[in-house]
């Protein structure tokens, strides 16, 4: 064992992995990161990636009543070391997001960042009069958030510049999908939206007869999903706003947005279950129960499921039948969403520590971007890029859309 210090982040590598090493055993952990929000990207290799994990779930004040600046950092998944560190303006909203070489990051003092992959610099900031309340979605050129004025906020990915601005009754918290050429989003006034990506317009509005608080959509399929506090699953038609199916849950999901993948929804709720959702028929395959709540999204690979749950756990699940095949406990809560990549699972806690967990049967990655925010990708297997590396890598990479897609 050796410990690496870099300013107030230290790190333990705790063990050489083989595939003949034991599920769960630690990897590597950090010290410092109060419940991280994880993106994965390819921050200065196409060769390999990186992730970028923000800071706390919720603002915090000093003394004097102004807000504490958080810090967004670059870390190695492999070895847990530092890449590079920015210190934001503000409270960083959600996690992080990567497109084209550049990263962005909203904060709740009101401003959203743009910062060059590699390095961590600033390239520019913009100054969106209210404090910001969803992660920053990339899409069509342009940078998608909420503030709590009520304002949805397309912004240009180049200049930060406004490109339109939409008005809603009740603020949106959770994260905004982006398919088919529009963005989907729930709100605090029972609604999901559908606006044009390129315009703003509204397409159409669904209610839900629930609150959409930070959960956020799903688009595929042709559909978008999402869980309301009525405890009910939709599914909605993405070009007219028409019911395809609902279905009943327990609980409410609270900061679990729907993953999908393989014709199969995911989704967790305040009343420890996590659900497995066939996306044509709207009939569940599996129900899970864990000891507390779930509030993360799930991360999918072909053989697990991976979840946390409030009490503090890591847990693995088999994809096909929902059976835990093992558990990873930690001493305090956990509300975020794990990500996954070459065999590892990582997770941030409220104890301010980052975990990166070793799983040798994961198998390929299905959902590798989880970090709260799978709402608004896709899979780019045959025409990305990058999806033919994170490819060689044993990684399917769910990437924003770059282009207007049909319905």
């Amino acid at each position: 064992m050796r410990a690496l210090c870099r300013g107030a982040l230290t790190v333990w590598l705790l063990a050489t992995l083989s595939a003949c090493e034991p599920h769960g055993l630690v990897a590597w952990q950090i010290d410092g990161i109060d419940d991280g929000r994880i993106t994965l990207a390819p921050l200065q290799s196409a060769e390999a990636l990186s992730l970028l994990v923000t800071g706390a779930t919720s603002g915090r004040k000093n003394a004097e009543g102004k807000w504490i600046e958080d810090i967004l950092q670059a870390i190695n998944p492999s070895s847990g070391k530092l890449i590079w560190r920015f210190k934001a303006s503000g409270h960083l909203v959600g996690p992080a997001r990567f497109a084209e070489g550049k990263v962005y990051v909203g904060t709740q003092s009101g401003y959203v960042h743009c910062l060059t992959a590699s390095t961590g610099k600033e390239l520019w900031r913009s100054y969106c009069l209210f404090p910001v309340t969803t992660p920053v979605t990339v899409a069509y050129g342009k940078i998608f958030l909420g503030t709590e004025d009520g304002t949805i906020r397309a912004l240009s990915a180049k200049t930060g510049e406004d490109a339109w601005r939409y008005k809603v009754k009740r603020a949106a918290e959770g994260p905004i999908a982006a398919s088919y050429g529009r963005i989907f989003f729930g709100t605090w006034d029972q609604h999901l939206y559908a606006l044009e990506g390129r315009t703003g317009q509204l397409a159409w509005r669904f209610s839900t007869g629930g609150l959409l608080g930070r959960s956020g959509p799903v688009a595929g399929y042709g559909k978008v999903y999402i869980g309301s506090w009525s405890s009910q699953v939709y599914a909605v038609n993405a070009q007219d706003g028409s019911t395809d199916w609902q279905m009943a849950i327990k609980g409410l999901p609270d900061g679990s947005s729907p993953a999908l993948a393989d014709g199969v929804l995911y989704i967790g709720t305040t009343e420890k279950q996590l659900y497995a959702i066939d996306a044509k028929k709207g009939k569940s395959n599996w129900v899970y129960t864990a000891r507390d709540a779930i509030h993360g999204t799930p991360a999918i690979t072909a053989n697990r499921v991976f979840t946390t749950s409030r009490d503090g756990r890591m847990i693995a699940l088999d994809r096909k039948t929902g059976k835990a095949i093992w558990e990873y406990p930690t001493k305090y809560q956990i509300s975020g969403s794990p990500a996954v990549y070459n065999h590892l699972v990582f997770f941030g806690t409220h104890e301010r520590k980052l975990y990166g967990l070793y799983d040798h049967d994961m198998g390929p990655i299905l959902w590798a971007h989880s970090s709260g925010d799978p709402a608004g990708r896709r899979q780019e297997k045959e025409t990305s890029d990058f999806a033919k590396l994170v490819s060689r890598l044993s990684v399917a990479w769910w990437e924003p859309i770059k282009t207007e897609m049909g319905l």
